[in-house]
């Protein structure tokens, strides 16, 4: 669909793409003046309600990801309570591709440990922990208040198998040897998202993207010795130049020791391959491909992959008070910082407190109750946590309307026929968050920086 949102493209851009796509140029910048695609990634299996499925106008089934689908139009996301719960994220399709390189690394042996190194704002995070759930996941944001964003999207989610830090690439060199796995979602010049974002077409320029490439080699370099031999990188720009993609991937290979690894696209239909014989890769444009533009790379490093040694984590600990709240809690231990109560999975309590020790951390697992002298209270994040077990709480469920108040911070009436304590809100059979029934009003014990703004 053609929409008002008509921009001048910058003549070298113009130059450089006719270049790349030949007679394919007139549709390319034709399908930059449509309106963009909608697409979301469900929280299958873990928070998408089964009568769900009717909320979304849908169209069709994101290819090359199972939990991925189209939208016929898009909706008001912000009021709707589902996605505040993290029962699905807004992502764009292409950058789904995720999951067929994903299952590529799986093939070659168990990953234990996977960094996402601008991971921020998390839909690539967030599809690893769906895809990896055995796997320790380390989501870092170097720029602080976006790692802020990337924690909120994480909880969400509602695993523990993960943790966020924020830090400069090069931190991760003194984790010699330690990933599997290792994205790098390279910060670039954003070509592939001009018709979505405007200051993307204001910023670019031949120059920008020099300074791209070489902000994205020193990323790349600097993160290196982090990854282990043999283990896998998987390098993505949402940029179509061949200097911040192609060149770079053959630096990587060539300079740092790796080959490239191929992935199989052979049931996905426009999906373009790499424009460098050297290397794989694969190439997202919006008039092939349903969704915006995106590059990806799959590189294994050379030498051989070991495992890395078991630790024991000195600071885990048992707390049998908490294992009433939760489904599972034989494969779960618990930490302490301050007040403030966390569980994460018992194999990896060593690494993520090895992991702390090394690099800047904001938080590690679900953090599931801050420990008031003897009260326990539950947090918000422990309310999204697919480990919670429901049957030990006071569950009261909401309709939309109820929900909405609960996530504009509204003031709550008691929930009738409710003992007083905490209770957990559901909507949809998905938990939203906590209120405190006091008997004649309940307190809203939603995080101010969770509430939606929105009338």
């Amino acid at each position: 669909m053609k929409t008002d949102n008509l921009f001048t493209l910058p003549r070298a851009f113009e130059e450089n793409m006719k270049a790349i796509l030949g007679d394919e140029y007139p549709d390319f910048e034709s399908s930059l003046h449509e309106t963009p695609s909608v697409s979301i990634r469900l929280n299958s299996g873990l928070k998408f309600p089964e009568k769900g499925h009717g909320l979304f106008p849908r169209d069709s089934q994101v290819p090359w990801c199972r939990s991925g689908i189209y939208l016929a139009e898009r909706p008001s996301f912000t009021l709707d309570p589902l996605f505040h719960a993290g029962s699905y994220y807004v992502q764009e399709a292409a950058s789904m591709f995720v999951e067929q390189c994903a299952n590529t690394v799986r093939q070659h042996g168990d990953i234990d440990h996977i960094l996402d190194l601008c991971a921020a704002p998390g839909g690539k995070s967030t599809h690893l922990i769906s895809l990896f759930p055995e796997s320790l996941i380390v989501c870092n944001e170097p720029v602080r208040p976006r790692a802020a964003i990337l924690g909120e999207n994480i909880s969400r989610w509602g695993r523990a198998n993960s943790m966020i830090t924020s830090c400069d690439p090069s931190e991760f060199r003194r984790l010699n040897h330690f990933f599997d796995f290792v994205l790098v979602d390279a910060p670039c010049s954003g070509e592939g998202m001009f018709r979505r974002e405007a200051e993307a077409l204001k910023e670019w320029s031949p120059e920008n993207i020099r300074r791209c490439s070489l902000r994205q080699s020193r990323i790349v370099r600097d993160v290196w010795d982090s990854l282990k031999p043999g283990g896998f990188m998987l390098y993505g720009t949402c940029t179509y130049n061949m200097e911040e993609n192609e060149k770079l991937v053959e630096f990587i290979a060539d300079s740092l020791g790796a080959e490239s690894v191929p992935v199989d696209i052979r049931s996905f239909n426009g999906i373009s391959p790499s424009l460098n014989s050297k290397i794989h890769a694969y190439r997202f444009f919006p008039h092939r491909t349903r969704g915006e533009g995106l590059f990806l790379s799959l590189l294994r490093k050379n030498g051989e992959r070991k495992q890395n040694p078991a630790g024991k984590a000195r600071h885990a600990c048992r707390a049998p008070e908490l294992d009433p709240w939760i489904l599972q809690n034989s494969a779960f231990t618990y930490t302490r910082n301050n007040d403030r109560i966390y569980m994460l999975p018992e194999k990896f309590a060593a690494d993520v407190e090895f992991i702390g020790k090394t690099v800047y951390t904001l938080s590690s697992g679900t953090e599931i109750c801050t420990a008031k002298g003897k009260e326990l209270i539950p947090s918000f994040d422990f309310a999204h946590s697919a480990e919670i077990n429901t049957g030990n709480f006071t569950v009261r469920a909401v309709d939309k309307t109820e929900a909405l108040r609960f996530l504009k911070r509204e003031s709550m009436s008691a929930p009738p026929d409710t003992a007083r304590g905490y209770v957990l809100l559901t909507y949809l059979g998905v938990p939203l968050g906590w209120v405190k029934n006091i008997g004649s009003r309940a307190n809203n014990m939603l995080p101010h920086n969770r509430k939606i703004r929105i009338r």
